[in-house]
């Protein structure tokens, strides 16, 4: 299990594309998680980040198993687990 206060979470989790990328190409892993189901990917889509999970997936190759979406209409978070 991973630091909960990784720099990619911290990041993700602010929405800040530049230092996802630059910690992704000095070899950051998307898929670490701090909790069980808790990664980089989930803190920038409850956030609404979604250039940052974009990102997460396109270039971290972060597992999209957990989907977690934000609905701007009301401010909720809701996760839909694939059953893949």
């Amino acid at each position: 299990m991973g630091d909960m206060k990784s720099p990619l979470m911290y990041a993700a989790a602010h929405g800040a594309v530049s230092g996802i990328l630059a910690l992704l190409e000095c070899g950051a892993d998307a898929g670490v998680e701090c909790l069980p189901g808790a990664t980089a990917l989930m803190f920038a889509s409850t956030q609404g980040y979604k250039e940052a999970a974009r990102t997460l997936v396109e270039v971290g190759r972060a597992s999209v198993a957990q989907e977690t979406q934000l609905d701007t209409s009301t401010g909720s978070h809701s996760t839909h687990h694939s059953t893949r």
